[in-house]
């Protein structure tokens, strides 16, 4: 076996064996390449996380844009809500000045009420 020290230092070996300048030249080409290949890669890669901030960027505005429109949607809903709460309130309201006035036979104020509503009032038949 072969000591792999000289003096006491590690001595470097080469991986391929050197057969003259023409080994040298395939390991400088191949260096060159690999050099490269890496730059390649590491344009695609940087091209990528570019691509990706950009989408991020992208989809965190829409996100923004979305939360507000919903806001915007549910105090719409609300007020929607609080309309038809008042309008329902108001309407039986209007609907028992209605049942008095036929209790009382108030042939105006039934007719106003009625019209308040909305609700085209039927000539009586006689």
């Amino acid at each position: 076996m072969r000591d792999p020290t000289v003096n006491g230092e590690a001595r470097a070996e080469s991986v391929v064996p050197d057969t003259g300048s023409n080994s040298s030249d395939q390991l400088d080409k191949a260096g060159q390449s690999i050099l490269r290949l890496l730059h390649k890669a590491a344009g695609v890669a940087e091209e990528n996380s570019r691509h990706a901030v950009d989408m991020a960027q992208k989809l965190s505005h829409k996100l923004r844009a979305a939360e507000h429109r919903i806001a915007e949607l549910e105090a719409e809903a609300e007020a929607y809500r609080d309309r038809a709460e008042r309008a329902g309130s108001t309407r039986s309201t209007q609907k028992s000045k209605i049942v008095s006035c036929d209790k009382r036979d108030d042939a105006a104020a039934k007719y106003d009420a009625m019209i308040s509503l909305r609700i085209k009032p039927v000539a009586k038949v006689v």
